[in-house]
Parts: C-alpha cells; sequence; structure tokens
C-alpha cells in the first residue's frame, strides 16, 4: 500500500473482533503488526484452512481494492453474479444489479413470493416478485441524501443537511408525535418535507402497483417449490435509510410527514431489514448446499 502499510494489517483494522481474531488469532492486536504469517498460522489450527469470502458488488474499483486485502490471507475470494440469485427464466434482465437480486432473495427468504423491496441509499431501488417467483422489475433514482446534496449544491441559497440531521429530525417526529408539516417554516424543514413527501408518495403508488400486478388471480399460482407464499403482503426495506422508508410506508407515513388519517386499504405490512443483502447471501448458499446432497 501506498504509506507502506500491509494489505494483512489493513485489513485487520476493518474486521469486527471476533472475525478478526478467527483470521488472525487472539493474539494478534490490530493496533500493532499484524502479518500474513499471522493468518496463515492461525488457518492451520482450524478445520477448514481457507476463509470463504462471498462478495455483492456495485462499484469495480472497491472490489479490486478488497479482493487485494483478502488476498493477503488463506481464503476464497468469490463474486456472485446475477444468476447466482436470479436467471434470466426467472425474470432477471440484461444488466439488473446484483446487489438488487440479492435483497429480493433474502426478502423470499424471509416471507416468499410475492416479494418488494425498498433499498435506501446513495440511489433508491425497489425491485418485486410475482407469485410465481419471477423478477417483475423495479426502479431506481437519487436516494434522500442524494436529493438534499444536489439542491445544496446546485444554488446557492439552500443549505446542506447531514445524513446525520435527517435521522435526527426523523427521530424528533417519532419522540415528540409531531410530523414535519406540510407547510414548514424553516429552510432545511423545507428541504426535507418535500423529499419525504416525494418518497411517500412514489412508493405508496409502487405497492399499489405490485400488489396489483403480484397478486392478481393469485388463487390459481403457486409460488416456485421451497419457497414460501407471502401471504401477508409484507414489503421491506433496507439501506442505510431504509428505516425512514419504512416509516413513510405506513398508513399516515408513520408520523414523519403530515397525512390524512385514513386505514390501510391496501392490506400490507412493512418490516425493516438492515441486511437482508447478507440474508439473501447466505440464502443461496443454502440452496447449494441443499442441491449438492
Amino acid at each position: 500500500m501506498k504509506d507502506g502499510t500491509s494489505p494483512a494489517m489493513i485489513l485487520s483494522r476493518m474486521l469486527p473482533e471476533s472475525i478478526h481474531d478467527y483470521i488472525f488469532g487472539a493474539a494478534a492486536d490490530a493496533s500493532n503488526n499484524v502479518t500474513e504469517e499471522m493468518a496463515r498460522d492461525q488457518s492451520q489450527k482450524r478445520a477448514v484452512e481457507k476463509l470463504s469470502v462471498y462478495v455483492v458488488y456495485t462499484n469495480a474499483d472497491q472490489l479490486a481494492k478488497l479482493e487485494k486485502l483478502f488476498a493477503s490471507i488463506p481464503s476464497n475470494f468469490v463474486v456472485l453474479d446475477g444468476d447466482d440469485f436470479f436467471n434470466e427464466e426467472q425474470g432477471r434482465y440484461n444488466g439488473m444489479g446484483v446487489d438488487r437480486l440479492a435483497t429480493l432473495t433474502g426478502a423470499v427468504y424471509f416471507y416468499g413470493h410475492p416479494a418488494l423491496v425498498f433499498d435506501g441509499g446513495t440511489a433508491t431501488t425497489y425491485s418485486a416478485t410475482n407469485c410465481e417467483g419471477k423478477v417483475l422489475g423495479g426502479g431506481i433514482g437519487p436516494g434522500i441524501q442524494s436529493k438534499l446534496q444536489s439542491m445544496s449544491k446546485d444554488t446557492d441559497a439552500l443549505p446542506n443537511i447531514s445524513a446525520a440531521e435527517v435521522k435526527e429530525r426523523v427521530k424528533e417526529t417519532e419522540n415528540s408525535g409531531k410530523p414535519l408539516p406540510t407547510f414548514a417554516r424553516s429552510t432545511k424543514e423545507a428541504m426535507m418535507v418535500d423529499v419525504f413527501q416525494e418518497f411517500a408518495g412514489k412508493g405508496k403508488n409502487v405497492i399499489e402497483r405490485w400488489i396489483e400486478h403480484a397478486y392478481s388471480n393469485d388463487d390459481k399460482k403457486q409460488p416456485p417449490m421451497g419457497t414460501k407464499y407471502n401471504e401477508d403482503r409484507i414489503v421491506t426495506c433496507t439501506g442505510g435509510d431504509g428505516d425512514i422508508f419504512c416509516e413513510l410506508l405506513q398508513p399516515c407515513h408513520g408520523g414523519v410527514i403530515e397525512a390524512q388519517p385514513a386505514g390501510n386499504n391496501l392490506n400490507y405490512q412493512v418490516r425493516p431489514n438492515k441486511h437482508l443483502i447478507h440474508y439473501g447471501i447466505s440464502a443461496i448458499l443454502n440452496m447449494q448446499v441443499l442441491a449438492r446432497r
């Protein structure tokens, strides 16, 4: 590395304590000189010497750096692709992000088909399957922070709003029981409430269309063998802003923004899951193991 720090040392500093100790040994200190030799010595004490690392990526540059780090220890570095989750016959289209396919698989693992996932990050995506387990498709747009940053960057009068400020303001609405007003009386609140309203309105429309397309004549269709049927119409939210999305998609928008009190006529539920992509990876690995038996 440029500063002379070894890849093994950099890797050791990135890992949770339990994983660090598994790879380098409990005696190794991440703040000192962790070496490749330590990882090799520790691997020989395990029943399985090489650590298997399964990766879903959307950034090629970050992938190359990550691969270099794990090359410094005894490991199998496996990059997963779209076909590992859904093939073309199952509705995957060329260019569909493997991260979206992985989160869909995670949602199916928990709740079955049909599945609908909202993923809130730098970009906001939604992806869905139907009763038969085929990918319907989805949408991609800028995330909450991307929208706020673009307003600040492209205009002189609008302030920057950090992710921490957004989360803190949402938390205030939950604790106080007072939603952000539609007619905001501060610039930052005006920016936030408009972005939240956009996501809430779009999300409700997506859910309506999903129920319309995925559950039409569902009594005549069955999910693939080995998967569950999402009878309760559970929608899953994940990603860095998944908790905010989860509130905005609730009836009355979870009290984050003002809404006309009304029942949930669509009869769906919204559940958060920060680690959905990891469960998706775990699910396909389990399926591969079962297929070999």
